[in-house]
C-alpha cells in the first residue's frame, strides 16, 4: 500500500525486495483447548479444575468457566478472566445437582471464540450421611477424680 494525500502526493511505489513498512495480519484461527479436566470432589467438598488453551493472539486472562447440571444448559458462571493455563479449586455450592458439566470459553484478541464442554458429567456424592451412635464413654473433666476416688 502506498499512502497519498488528497492532491495525489505521497510515498513512492515499493520496488521488488523492499521491506514492508507495516504488516496487517488477519487472524481467522480460533483458540485451541488442549485440556479441561475436573477431579472429583475432595473431602473439603471442592472440585479441582485444570485447563490449558493456546493461540497466537490470546489475551492474558481470557478464559471463562461455567457449569450446568445438564449438557444443554442453562449454564451458570463459575469464573471469568482466568489465565490460559490454570488450576482452580472450586468449593461446591450447596444447591448443585448430583452431576455437573463444565464449559470453557476463550476468545482471542481477533474475536475468534472457542467453546469446550466436558463430554461426561462429574458425578457428586450428595447423599446425606447416616450417623449411628454405638456407645458413649464418659470422660471426667481434668482435675475431677473418678468414682473410685482415682
Amino acid at each position: 500500500l502506498v499512502a497519498v494525500n488528497g492532491n495525489g502526493f505521497g510515498g513512492k511505489n515499493p520496488a521488488p525486495g523492499d521491506a514492508p513498512t507495516s504488516v496487517v495480519e488477519v487472524d481467522l484461527t480460533a483458540p485451541s483447548v488442549h485440556s479441561l479436566d475436573v477431579d472429583p470432589a475432595d473431602k473439603s467438598g471442592a472440585l479441582n479444575l485444570r485447563w490449558r488453551v493456546t493461540d497466537k493472539n490470546l489475551p492474558v486472562d481470557g478464559v471463562c468457566l461455567s457449569y450446568s447440571g445438564d449438557p444443554n444448559g442453562p449454564w451458570h458462571p463459575l469464573a471469568d478472566k482466568q489465565k490460559n493455563e490454570g488450576i482452580m479449586l472450586w468449593p461446591l455450592p450447596r444447591e448443585v445437582t448430583p452431576q455437573l458439566y463444565f464449559r470453557l470459553e476463550i476468545t482471542d484478541l481477533a474475536g475468534n471464540t472457542t467453546r469446550h464442554d466436558t463430554r461426561t458429567p462429574v458425578v457428586l456424592d450428595t447423599t446425606q450421611p447416616d450417623v449411628n451412635v454405638l456407645g458413649i464413654t464418659v470422660v471426667p473433666p481434668a482435675g475431677v477424680k473418678g468414682p473410685a476416688g482415682n
